[in-house]
């Protein structure tokens, strides 16, 4: 399973991952490296980067773009666990991080700059700790912050922090860095050969192991309206939603997002990824509008004819802003996050 984290969080991913009870699956990422082991819906292992550990899981939180692959590990697969917090700590400790991220970011802008130091500074004003020193002293080589994240083996939320205090102290600026020229090759010419050529060497295919034969086109916007779009009827339905549901079913089409990943403490029962979340005022306006209350609804994607309806069981739950589905089911229906997608009720 490929997800877009465009679409999709990382703590989202982690929602899916939590809940794979009885196995073992692997978060893997390759720009940024990213590579966290859950067994039983908890976390074991991480690595991001250069970094193992507490200071990986919290990192790749950070992460906000790229492809995460989710991959089921074979239950006999040795596990070395290399996290000192719990799961709830680390979930805690992530969302204050990610707050505070988020703010350092504005401040710093592109981390494609290198950090100059002001030469200029009193002895009094030197006064730095060992991640900043590693910063100025990578800076002076013209190395960008980006590229100093791996160089020091740290992650991006120090390196940023470590900026923004020697910003603040006027010790350094950010610039953009200078373009390296590459040194004219010089010409040299050579007799001809007077002896028979040699045959031409077979040239190896210059794809690298691993390497796509057809690179991935970027993935369309997909506009949504703004406001909830509601339609009833009995008109004709695509191609796969006929073969499942009866054509006269009465439908709904609604702006479905992503379940909220707390969501599942709000009620007495586990939210499932067969579980179509409404709220509870949408919940009473359906059963008013076709006469009866349900406990299950069929949910397809108008867009990807493909894709096979399927059948939820309905709860309302408060955390739904109209309909919500976990991201695992909206990766099943081939959806994005906001997207227009169909409700059945499914009537006795």
């Amino acid at each position: 399973m490929i997800v877009d984290l465009r679409e999709f969080s990382m703590m989202e991913v982690f929602g899916i991952a939590e809940k794979a009870r009885g196995k073992i699956v692997a978060l893997k990422m390759t720009a940024p490296h990213t590579f966290i082991v859950f067994a039983n819906g908890r976390p074991q292992y991480a690595s991001y980067r250069k970094v193992l550990g507490d200071e990986a899981f919290l990192a790749a939180l950070l992460v906000e773009s790229g492809e995460v692959e989710i991959v089921n590990l074979p239950n006999e697969t040795s596990i070395r666990p290399n996290l000192g917090s719990n799961y709830e700590e680390l979930l805690s400790q992530g969302e204050e991080r990610t707050r505070e991220f988020k703010m350092i970011k504005e401040l710093i802008g592109d981390f494609r700059q290198v950090p100059v130091m002001d030469f200029n500074l009193k002895v009094e004003q030197i006064c730095f700790d060992a991640l900043q020193w590693k910063l100025v002293a990578a800076g002076v080589r013209g190395t960008t912050l980006d590229e100093i994240v791996d160089l020091i083996k740290s992650t991006e939320y120090w390196v940023a922090k470590a900026a923004v205090s020697l910003l603040e102290r006027g010790a350094i600026k950010l610039e953009k860095p200078l373009e390296r020229k590459a040194e004219p090759t010089k010409t040299v010419t050579r007799p001809k050969q007077t002896t028979p050529a040699a045959e031409k060497p077979i040239v190896p295919s210059s794809r690298l192991p691993g390497q796509p034969l057809v690179s991935k086109s970027e993935t369309p916007k997909v506009e949504t309206p703004s406001k909830v779009t509601v339609e009833e009827g009995t008109t004709e339905q695509p191609k796969a939603f006929s073969t499942t549901v009866p054509s006269d079913a009465p439908f709904f089409d609604y702006n479905v997002t992503v379940l909220p990943f707390t969501a599942s403490m709000n009620v007495d029962e586990l939210v499932d990824d067969r579980t179509l979340a409404l709220n509870p005022g949408l919940y009473e306006e359906l059963t008013l509008k076709i006469g009866s209350a349900f406990t299950e609804a069929y949910v397809l994607n108008p867009e990807k004819s493909d894709v096979e309806p399927i059948l939820f069981k309905v709860k309302p739950i408060r955390d739904a802003k109209v309909a919500s589905l976990t991201i695992s089911a909206m990766l099943t229906l081939k959806a994005k996050n906001g997207q227009v997608l169909r409700i059945v009720p499914k009537l006795d």
